[in-house]
């Protein structure tokens, strides 16, 4: 009973609200009902999917990342829909908390990006490295399994225990937590890479750590041998918005259907995913949008 409320208060109106189905919403509605009578009759089976024509999908029951790409063709389509438009297969890609692996598997194997990934939790790790196979896409995508936070803890040795039993929501805690956990190698960005390394976009999810995450990137934010990176983040907070601005950032949102970015004053920003675009590179993105190939999203052309 619980499950169902829960459904029906956080999931439905998902159903309702998303771009793509707003005016058809029963199309994700009948997918979602297909994949859980698929799990009923074949339970511990994995669904196949091929993704946009192009990405094979093993979706197992409770895989919320990749179910969410069935039923709706992006998840998140906004940010997915960014992705899509402002990479070019030249890029470099850092996803960090890349879970099962959604962006980077648009990054890789759409646009044809190289990519670095980054997955603390072994159990989600092992899912994006099984997709990435699955894919051929080794030669494209860099796989990293620890977290990342502070450059203070970030050393060779430096473990932190994180849960694992949140589904892709894991995140740091307490030694005494009761359930599921496991220790993971702990870093920076900076502590990985250097500031020569030429990213063009990162993703941050995180679940609700950004801040640490963009403390432990300074020398790559104050990098002067490339052009700014391209964030979206998680998760959005006051210390997360002070920082981005002290480094020259705006936020933004994004429509695809027109490819217009939108900016936000900060008296707007919610807590929600955000695109972070330094002031200097605003018409350079703007451009790369407005000039991207069009995509076939289920009949839509996006």
């Amino acid at each position: 009973m619980s499950s169902l409320f829960s459904f029906i208060y956080y999931s439905l109106p998902d159903f309702f609200k998303h771009p793509l189905w707003k005016n058809k919403p029963f199309i994700p509605l009948l997918r979602f009902l297909f994949l859980q009578l698929y799990f009923l009759i074949k339970p511990g089976k994995k669904f196949h999917l091929l993704w946009l024509d192009k990405i094979k999908l093993e979706i197992n029951k409770g895989d919320h990342e990749l179910t969410g790409n069935f039923y709706f063709g992006l998840n998140q389509f906004n940010d997915m829909s960014f992705l899509l438009h402002f990479l070019r297969s030249s890029d470099l890609f850092l996803d960090v908390g890349a879970n099962m692996g959604s962006y980077s598997l648009l990054a890789s194997g759409i646009i044809g990006s190289k990519v670095l990934a980054i997955e603390p939790v072994l159990k989600t790790f092992g899912k994006l490295e099984r997709l990435i196979e699955l894919n051929h896409l080794s030669n494209r995508v860099q796989l990293y399994n620890l977290a990342l936070g502070l450059n203070n803890f970030a050393n060779e040795n430096s473990y932190f225990r994180f849960s694992a039993d949140r589904n892709g929501n894991d995140s740091i805690v307490e030694e005494s937590y009761d359930e599921i956990s496991e220790l993971l190698r702990y870093s920076s960005l900076d502590h990985l890479f250097d500031s020569k390394t030429n990213l063009s976009l990162i993703k941050i999810d995180v679940e609700g750590s950004g801040y640490d995450v963009l403390k432990g990137s300074t020398r790559i934010l104050n990098s002067l041998e490339y052009d700014p990176p391209v964030f979206i983040i998680e998760a959005i907070n006051f210390d997360l918005t002070t920082i981005m601005h002290s480094f020259g950032y705006e936020p933004y949102t994004y429509t695809p259907s027109n490819r217009r970015i939108l900016t936000l004053s900060d008296d707007s920003i919610e807590s929600q995913n955000l695109i972070w675009i330094h002031s200097s590179q605003l018409l350079f993105v703007q451009k790369r949008l407005l000039t991207a190939a069009y995509l076939n999203l289920d009949g839509t052309l996006i």
